[in-house]
Order: structure tokens, then sequence, then C-alpha cells
């Protein structure tokens, strides 16, 4: 529920950014007023998704105790799968591929705007020095969320060769 927190914050700093664009030039003040919105937007949307998410998830115990082939599977079967599969498994609805989708593009666009808006604010009315090392944080800040397309193959064929080299000198020994 983070989206929910960044669209509190952004509630907050809605009043606050409309309060100093007064101070800034007409082009600066409006984008930062609107990244605020945007921001605002993405977040709600975010924690909406997220709900809706949230209760396909929980629905899924319920779905795997209604299927036909529930009372031949013993206590002991597990189902060790992504997310997705398990939905896909035991009867998710038809959008929530679409809907996981539109949380993750939405939390992901908002959190940048959110670094985007308060990297604008601090351009727009802090000294040099602050502006790079507010700038030098926030991108910082922004990189792990590129952990998120980072392709999931080349990390399993890298660790499946450190197995095949490890395998190699094991039997060489």
């Amino acid at each position: 529920m983070q989206s929910a927190l960044f669209a509190g914050i952004e509630s907050q700093l809605l009043g606050f950014v409309k309060g100093e664009i007064q101070d800034v030039a007409n082009f600066q003040g409006q984008a930062l007023l609107a990244f605020t919105y945007i921001t605002l937007f993405l977040s709600v949307s975010a924690t909406m998704t997220s709900l809706i998410l949230t209760d396909e998830f929980g629905e899924l115990p319920l779905r795997a105790s209604r299927r036909p082939d529930s009372q031949r599977l013993n206590k002991a079967t597990t189902f060790d799968e992504a997310s997705h599969k398990l939905l896909s498994r035991f009867g998710g609805s038809a959008a929530w591929r679409w809907v996981m989708w539109h949380w993750l593009f939405t939390l992901i666009l908002g959190y940048i705007c959110f670094v985007v808006q308060i990297v604008l604010y601090v351009w727009l009315k802090e000294e040099l020095a602050i502006r790079i090392v507010v700038l030098i944080i926030a991108i910082g800040t922004t990189i792990p969320i590129f952990d998120l397309f980072w392709p999931r193959q080349i990390e399993q064929e890298a660790q499946n060769e450190e197995k095949d080299v490890e395998v190699d000198v094991i039997s060489d020994k």
C-alpha cells in the first residue's frame, strides 16, 4: 500500500505547491503543479488497483478448494509458482493480468513523477549546490526501479552457468 502513502503525501503537497507557484515563473510553476496532479492521480489509481489485486490473491485458497480435483490433492501438495501462474491455475478473473500491469505502470510512473516533482521544486527554489546534491540523490533512488525491468532470464542463465562451472570443477577433481 505504498501507493496510498504517495497519494497522501501528494494531497498534502498540492496545497503547498499551489501556494508556492505564485513566486515562480509561469511555465515552471505550472509544470510543478502538473507533476503534483499527475502524481496524485497515478498514486490513487495504483492504490485502487492494488486493492483489486489483493482481493484476487485473497480468493486463491477459496478457488483452489472449490476445484474438482482438490479432494485428490493431499495436504502436502504445494504449488511453488509465480503469482501470475497461481492466478491462472486457480481461476483468476480474465482481467487480472491487465490489472497487474496497470498497477505496476501507475506505481512506477507515479514514483518517477514524485521524484521529478521534488527535483523540480528544489531546482526552482534552492541554491546550485543543493540542486546538484538533490539531483544526484534522486537519480540514485530511482535506480532500484530498473530492477523490475531487468530480464530474469539473464539472471537464471548466469546462475545455471555458475552451477555448470561448479559441476565441471568438482568432476575434474
